[in-house]
């Protein structure tokens, strides 16, 4: 478990933010006891503490966290910062044991060692348990059981299990981080995936360093405070001794609710109340001024000079000899050429399921056969290159990964597509997607701001989300016999994010045979036969027609049938009645379903599905369906559209009940009468 960062403090400028100052700060845990701030000395009635008093759910509950920030000066331009950390944690239940482990990353280069790997100090862990007799016992964390794992060049993680861990178990943990990264402050999250009944944190900061701060969300039980300060210089004459002026910041929140992932959410994290700052500017005394904020256009410039990515952009592929005996240069039409240097390229080298921004060696990713995301899309443009494309690096952060900061930064991406000159103008590939198309992409790409760049043309950004769509039609006809057998045919029509999901499912099946077996199974059906086209293609568009057959329920004056064989909505993935986060669609939807139902002679129809429309109110959101009756057919038309991909929490039960509705009307039955 990642406890104390991906951040573990940030900064706060007040100064500049403005952040609102909230009337009165806590000084207790409504509904919990006075807060106990003490380590090493808990109470008995946290130690009986049963359930957590604002989440009966929790699995465990964070009493207390604080967090002071100083920085030490030993001379007025030798700064640290040290980090001051506790923790204590109330375990509830038995599924909350695993809040006892503890992994904490820490910054440690093992290329540049000028600057020292940061050092923890006064490190314990302990836990509290009530024993037999109903006393408060302790069991400490031994230092054997502490390890220290390099995660890469620059980072290592801390990684310990506080022994003793059960439920009711008080877990304490407290510990120094001292660093001299002085022009670097972690991020500070105040939410986590348990909920903390109280935190503070505290900074003094030097005057001499300015940050821009992405200020936290506003909420109710969120407290900030600033004031002034100084910092005295260990190494001045202890006559005439030397300060600094500093800004102390302070954080206070009561009662932060948990944070927990919920369907229909990327990343949860783009959602949490946190504090991120970046270094802005450094003056010290008698010298100039240093800016370090950046624009978008120097992230461009330090992406492309990483390991000469923007040289290497204009290189000729490993591949090149076999792309000219392939024939896909004389291919006519560009999109048709571009699918099929994604295919060629596909059969050589296969994405390995990472993302990454930065490419290996390519020598070395042809050797192994398989690469990252950046390796697979850089050999891409390369092919692209040989093939007399023009082409271009689509920076983005995924979708899964968060969103963009407020402020520019060249490591906030985490991959990159292909952008593409044609005569009609840019296209979009991504290399590591055999089963998608020009122009469609896997729906975590879909982001509305990504950067393509190039040596040669200015960084510009990019909306990936107009891109961004799934269409189905479904044409169906199905004929009744007097024993309730059903047969029919279903044509239908997948294009654009909807083919993908197709030729994904087509190609993740053991053959052909399997493919139709999963059908079978899916539908509760017999298929006599399918024409299935497209699958195999670098293309947005499957075609498939299905013969089939399946048993109705019938009694010995009833038939009834359910109309949509071919259940594409399944059951609603919204089924909690409330949400407080936005809801956000992996791409607009358009589905069209329209059956024919042929009366058995003998029968009359007796009940058939009702006409309806429910939709959002901004019509962002719909589902109809008609009903047509005559003497020997019933014909049913219906229609599922969704426009946006991203709905405040408001929309919410609107949303909910358009779901609710187009999945149970799926199921919706046509009673068939034996005629007198």
């Amino acid at each position: 478990m990642k406890l104390m960062m991906k951040s573990i403090i940030g900064l706060l400028l007040l100064m500049s933010t403005g952040i609102q100052l909230w009337a009165q700060k806590p000084t207790t845990a409504v509904g919990l006891p006075v807060v106990n701030m003490k380590m090493g000395k808990p109470t008995m009635e946290e130690m009986t503490m049963e359930s957590c008093p604002f989440d009966a759910e929790a699995d465990a509950v964070v009493l207390m966290q604080t967090c002071d920030v100083r920085y030490v000066m030993a001379t007025m331009y030798d700064l640290s910062v040290v980090y001051d950390y506790k923790m204590r944690i109330k375990i509830l239940t038995d599924e909350g044991k695993k809040y006892g482990d503890f992994t904490i990353p820490f910054y440690s280069n093992a290329e540049n060692l000028q600057i020292e790997e940061e050092e923890f100090s006064e490190f314990s862990a302990a836990s509290y348990n009530l024993n037999e007799k109903g006393k408060i016992v302790s069991t400490k964390l031994a230092q054997q059981h502490i390890r220290d794992e390099r995660v890469d060049n620059r980072h290592k993680v801390r990684k310990f299990s506080v022994p003793q861990v059960q439920k009711g178990s008080i877990v304490e943990v407290r510990y120094q981080l001292r660093s001299q990264r002085f022009f670097f402050i972690y991020d500070y999250d105040m939410q986590r995936d348990i909920p903390v009944a109280y935190e503070k944190c505290f900074m003094e900061i030097p005057a001499v360093l300015q940050f821009n701060v992405e200020a936290p969300v506003k909420r109710q039980n969120v407290w900030t405070n600033v004031s002034g300060s100084y910092i005295q210089i260990e190494n001045s004459d202890p006559k005439r001794p030397q300060r600094c002026n500093a800004n102390c910041y302070t954080i206070e929140a009561a009662q932060m609710p948990a944070l927990k992932d919920v369907n229909y959410v990327w990343n949860v994290d783009d959602y949490a109340a946190k504090v991120v700052c970046d270094l802005k500017t450094m003056q010290f005394p008698q010298t100039a001024k240093r800016n370090y904020g950046m624009t978008w256009e120097q992230a461009d410039r330090l992406i492309l000079d990483q390991d000469q990515i923007g040289t290497k952009l204009n290189d000729k592929s490993k591949f090149r000899e076999e792309l000219a005996a392939s024939g896909i240069s004389a291919i006519a039409d560009e999109k048709e050429r571009i699918g099929a240097a994604v295919l060629f390229l596909a059969s050589r080298v296969a994405w390995n399921g990472k993302y990454n921004n930065l490419p290996d060696y390519a020598n070395a990713i042809v050797k192994k056969k398989s690469g990252s995301s950046a390796d697979v899309n850089l050999m891409l443009i390369n092919v692209l290159n040989d093939l007399g494309f023009t082409s271009y690096p689509v920076y983005l952060s995924t979708r899964r990964h968060g969103r963009l900061p407020i402020h520019p930064s060249a490591n906030a991406f985490n991959t990159f597509v292909v952008a593409v000159e044609t005569t009609n103008g840019l296209v979009y590939v991504d290399g590591t997607d055999p089963y998608g198309a020009v122009n469609v992409l896997n729906p975590n790409l879909y982001v509305a701001q990504a950067r393509k760049i190039g040596m040669k043309v200015s960084g510009s950004w990019v909306d990936l989300t107009k891109l961004a769509q799934h269409k189905t039609a479904y044409l169906s006809s199905i004929s009744l016999s007097a024993d309730g057998t059903v047969t029919g045919e279903l044509s239908a029509k997948y294009s654009k994010n909807s083919a993908r999901e197709l030729k994904a499912d087509y190609h993740n099946a053991k053959d052909s045979v399997a493919y139709v077996q999963s059908l079978q199974e899916k539908y509760g059906i017999t298929i006599s036969s399918m024409q299935l086209t497209g699958q195999k293609q670098y293309g947005d568009e499957v075609k498939n027609t299905v013969k089939f057959q399946k048993a109705a329920e019938a009694t010995d004056d009833h038939i009834y049938v359910s109309p949509f064989v071919f259940n594409p909505m399944g059951e609603s993935p919204f089924k909690d009645e409330t949400r407080e986060l936005p809801v956000e669609m992996p791409y607009p939807v358009s589905l069209s379903y329209f059956v024919d139902v042929n009366i058995p002679d003998g029968y009359a129809v007796e009940e058939t599905p009702k006409d309806f429309e429910v939709t959002v109110p901004d019509r962002s959101l719909t589902v109809k369906m008609t009903c047509k009756n005559a003497d020997d057919k019933v014909s049913i038309t219906y229609s599922f559209v969704s426009k946006k991909m991203y709905h405040e929490a408001e929309a919410y039960t609107a949303i909910k009940k358009v779901y609710d509705m187009a999945c149970q009307s799926m199921g919706d039955m046509i009673v068939l009468k034996k005629k007198l």
